[in-house]
């Protein structure tokens, strides 16, 4: 089973993770206090990961959902001249008042 991981400090390694330089896209859809996150690589089936942001603490008027683009790197065991670097082909955002 392939899965999403979503910041578990104990998360195992994925048996078919996102392979260096593999190409990926994925959306991230909010309705109301459900946040959708779909992610798609060319000849293998979608994943999607759905969270009921209800309790989070981050479903109050003005705070929710923002979102960036980056990397965001947690080896805090590499050597000092490692590094990490994302290439965006592309990044749409679109978006509607929310009305909490």
């Amino acid at each position: 089973m392939i899965a999403i991981i979503t910041g578990a400090s104990n998360a195992k390694d994925p048996e078919d993770g996102i392979a260096l330089n593999e190409k990926f896209s994925y959306i991230i859809d909010v309705k109301g206090d459900i946040l959708t996150v779909t992610l798609s690589r060319e000849g293998k089936d979608d994943m999607t990961h759905i969270v009921d942001m209800q309790d989070s603490g981050y479903n109050k008027r003005n705070q929710y959902m923002h979102f960036k683009a980056g990397v965001y790197n947690q080896n805090s065991t590499g050597l000092p001249e490692d590094y990490a670097q994302a290439t965006f082909y592309r990044l749409v955002n679109t978006h509607k008042v929310y009305n909490h």
